[in-house]
């Protein structure tokens, strides 16, 4: 007989919401991908009004990325939609390889918070970085207690 974890419940949902801005990001490249050709254009435009370098730098790269490229990397954010909404699934039901899966992927995510952290402080790295902290114990001490 399972018992009702409220916890496993609040990180599925986390997990739902997670997948939900890959899948968005994925859906975002699909749309505009073509279009980004059309920031050679804009650069035009923009190139006699401003001297930011920056602003150029960005517009110039926008060009030189292939169609292909982006809709790789919004196959690879549908993907990982797909696997953190079966993810949430698995935790809402309680299920244990969802436990172990959540736990592995919410630790994958640290270093690389430590590392953006570690470059200069940014509030909302932090918060994330506290967040998956937090499911990383919670995840542990729940599979500790089912051994």
């Amino acid at each position: 007989m399972k018992h009702s974890h409220h916890g496993l419940k609040v990180i599925a949902l986390i997990k739902v919401l997670r997948g939900s801005i890959a899948f968005a990001a994925g859906i975002f490249l699909f749309r505009v991908g073509p279009t980004l050709n059309d920031a050679g254009k804009l650069e035009m435009m923009i190139a006699d009004r401003t001297q930011d370098p920056t602003l150029h730098w960005l517009l110039n790269y926008l060009v030189k990325i292939d169609d292909a490229v982006i809709y790789s990397i919004g196959m690879i954010a549908l993907g990982l939609a797909v696997i953190r909404y079966i993810e949430a699934v698995g935790l809402w039901f309680q299920k244990r390889w969802a436990e172990w899966f959540a736990l592995i992927t919410s630790l994958i995510y640290v270093p690389v918070e430590l590392w953006h952290l570690s470059n200069g402080f940014n509030l909302f790295i932090l918060f994330i970085l506290i967040v998956n902290a937090a499911i990383c114990i919670y995840l542990l001490r729940m599979l500790r207690l089912k051994n």
